[in-house]
């Protein structure tokens, strides 16, 4: 799947929404579901080109990753961005 408009707006989301001590449901009716879920962490894809086939271009991921405590309210917010470009 491909957001194209998440990258351009995730900033401004983290800036205006406060997430930490919100519960499950909702960051779901905040943000919709998530792409990913774990037991204590939601997933929400910002940029996935690993799909792609063109391999000259380096694979870029992004997510907007929320933590859980074991009360279902968020206690941490976070962006991972990670590139296999090599430096």
């Amino acid at each position: 799947m491909n957001y194209p408009l998440r990258n351009e707006i995730v900033d401004d989301l983290l800036k205006t929404h406060q997430f930490k001590g919100m519960t499950y449901e909702q960051v779901i009716d905040t943000l919709g579901g998530p792409q990913n879920r774990d037991t204590l962490q939601l997933s929400y894809q910002i940029i996935d080109n690993s799909s792609e086939y063109n391999r000259k271009k380096p694979i870029h991921k992004k997510n907007l990753i929320l933590y859980f405590n074991k009360d279902s309210v968020v206690v941490k917010a976070e962006i991972y961005d990670h590139t296999n470009k090599k430096k």
